[in-house]
Parts: structure tokens; sequence; C-alpha cells
């Protein structure tokens, strides 16, 4: 709390710095009404952010022999999910022979052609434990513990065997990518090298299904395009068919936060406004924020938004199923969108952003490469089968 009109730019510029530095996160500074109104003549002072902390010599050694004992899993997140990081991480990968990991829901990764690309960590408990079982060691580079998303009866939380050794190759106040490239030399790993490029998908033709709605999109998608993927229970096979892509910059839902996906397009499109952003949103999950169209619009932001309409809130129904719920139709009606069914062009066009409907592939492909050539935002509302 700022107490005192001097030193409210002061405390300002601190707040800033905490937010930035490692572990980065959100900063609150309340300023009470009488500090705002006061008149001061000061110099805003610099921005001092403090320089991460070094990998300790300790963690390093410890990551080391788990590695060398194999039956090991890293696990990246963080700026270890960069491209400095993820050219280390490969490194590692192929001086050890260790699975390489990432989170659920990314909070931005560096992808496409060249990189490495590894397998996400699945949603549902059942195949994260199942993925996780075979290694003794689980080694996290800017990652938290694997845990399941929910708290489930008779299930427990954590998703690594009851009996793995959970490493953290460094403190949140260090780096991981810098970790990461310290643990590589420990391990004298192979210099760093492109990865092959994934087979890209072709771009597909009939029915617009969730995984033809995916395959248009990484068919489709230009080079340095910024993704921010929403797109939910339609959106699941996105991840994997992207790996061969032009390199291009990910984001992912974080923490749960359905309605996440047009806001935050809005702020990766204000950061880099020369580049493209594509938005894969759940028809429900976008009428937590459909309002940021309108920021779109007044902006003209280079923002292309596909809305997954399945015509219901799926992963809600889903959640019911795994509770062994029995939903009647109350229940059924609370989770669905078609009664009435929402016309995401029209609710797009009175927002001033241009929109189209798709209800095949071939619909779908066309209007995502008319988006991407042309200036400003628009929405295409993917009918989905």
């Amino acid at each position: 709390t700022s107490t005192r009109p001097e030193t409210a730019a002061a405390d300002m510029a601190l707040t800033i710095a905490q937010a930035m530095q490692l572990p980065s996160g959100p900063g609150t500074l309340i300023i009470p009404g009488d500090v705002q109104w006061a008149e001061v003549d000061n110099i805003l002072p610099p921005l001092k952010i403090p320089e991460p902390t070094a990998p300790t010599s300790s963690d390093i050694d410890a990551a080391v022999r788990a590695l060398r004992a194999g039956n090991a899993a890293l696990v990246l997140s963080g700026r270890a999910l960069r491209a400095a990081g993820m050219r280390a991480a490969e490194r590692v990968m192929r001086a050890t022979g260790c699975r390489v990991l990432a989170p659920t829901f990314p909070p931005v990764q560096d992808r496409g052609a060249g990189l490495l690309s590894p397998d996400k960590i699945p949603y549902p408990p059942e195949p994260a434990r199942q993925l996780l079982a075979p290694y003794r060691s689980v080694i996290l580079a800017g990652a938290g513990e694997p845990v399941a998303f929910f708290g489930y009866p008779n299930s427990r939380s954590g998703l690594c065997a009851e009996d793995a050794k959970i490493i953290h190759l460094c403190p949140p106040t260090t780096d991981p990518s810098v970790a990461l490239v310290a643990l590589a030399e420990a391990l004298n790993a192979p210099p760093a090298q492109a990865v092959p490029a994934a087979e890209r998908p072709q771009a597909p033709r009939g029915a617009l299904t969730p995984l033809a709605m995916c395959q248009a999109v990484a068919a489709a998608q230009p080079d340095n395009l910024i993704v921010m993927d929403e797109g939910a229970t339609s959106g699941f096979a996105y991840y994997g068919l992207a790996a061969g892509a032009p390199p291009f910059t990910y984001m992912a839902l974080t923490g749960g936060s359905i309605g996440q996906g047009l806001p935050c397009a809005v702020g990766a499109a204000a950061a880099e406004p020369q580049k493209r952003t594509l938005c894969l949103e759940g028809d429900g999950s976008s009428l937590y924020t459909i309002q940021s169209l309108w920021t779109m619009a007044r902006e003209k932001q280079n923002v292309t938004t596909v809305i997954c309409k399945n015509r219901a809130y799926a992963i809600l129904r889903w959640e019911m199923e795994r509770a062994r719920a029995t939903p009647g139709p109350a229940s059924l009606a609370l989770t669905s969108l078609e009664n009435p069914e929402i016309n995401f062009v029209k609710v797009a066009e009175g927002f001033g952003v241009e929109a189209r409907a798709a209800r095949t592939a071939e619909q779908l492909t066309e209007a995502l490469h008319y988006s991407f050539k042309t200036a400003g935002p628009m929405l295409i509302e993917a009918n989905l089968e």
C-alpha cells in the first residue's frame, strides 16, 4: 500500500519489478484515494528487476545421478518451455534417454518444426498415472509436481508412482532454462541440433469433426503465429498435430480458468501486434468473456478466433460422468447450449468483428487462409459434428 504521494512512483516500480522477477506472478499495489489525487514533482525511479539466482551444484548433481540411474522423466514448465530450455532438454534426452514431458496446460511454449515437442501429461488422471508409472525419478524443471486437476473420491491427487523420487532441478528463483543448460553440460551431452520436423497434417476434407478442425488449423497456420488454445474437449488433438507446423508460440489454459482464451488473445495481440494471433475457443468457454471481441474490433487487432461449436459445456458433462453422476433432464439442460442455439456469427458482427460460419472441413480451411491474409480481427464459427 502506498501511504505517501512522494513514494507512489517508487512503490509502483517495486511492484512491477516483484511481478517480473522469478518466480514471476501477479503483483498488487493499493493506492488510497488521497494519494491518487495529490500532486507531486518527483522523478520516476528506474525499474530494477533482480537477476535470477544461479543453479546450485547440489541440485544439478542430484538430477545427474537420477538420470544416469535410468527410468527418469524430465517435466518442463515456465522458461524451460522456451526455445533455449527446449534445446537444452533435447540434449539431456539424447544423452540419457529420459522422457521429456510438458504439463497438461503449458503457460507459454515455443513450438514448431526444429524444436522438441514433449508429450503433454494427459488431463484425465488415469492415463496420466499410466504415463508416469514407469519412472522411478521425476525431475522438475520449472514445473510443479504433477497432480490431478481435481480431487476425486478414493483417488490420490499425485500422478507420479508412489515410490518415485521427485527432484527439483532448481528453486523458483532460478531460470530453469539456465539450469537445463548446466545439467546438459554436467552430463557431457552432445551439442544441440535441430529436431527432425514432424509430419504436418494435410488439409482435411468432409465432415467437420473435432479432429478435422484440429487438422485444418495445424495444416493452415502460418509462420510466427501466436496460438491461444482453449479448445477444451474439442481441441485435445491440436497439440500433437501442430508439432510439424512452422515455428509458433503456444499458450494454454492456466489453472482451469474457463474464459481465459479471448482476453489472453487480446493481450497477446497487444504485445505482438506485428504477428497474427489465433484463439481456439470452446463455445461455452467463450461466453464468460465474449466482450473481448469488442476490444479486438476497437483496437483493430490481428486475431483469428475459431469457436469450437459443439453446442454444450462438454467438459462439465465429462466431469459429471467422472463423478458417476446420472444427470437428469435438468442437469443436461444446464450444460446444453442448444435452447436457444447461439449464432456466433451474429454475436461477432454485433461487436464489430467480421465473421463467417464453417460447416465442412473445406470451409474451415478456406476461412482460416482468408483470415490469416486479412488485417484485423475475424471470428470463424466451426460447427462441429
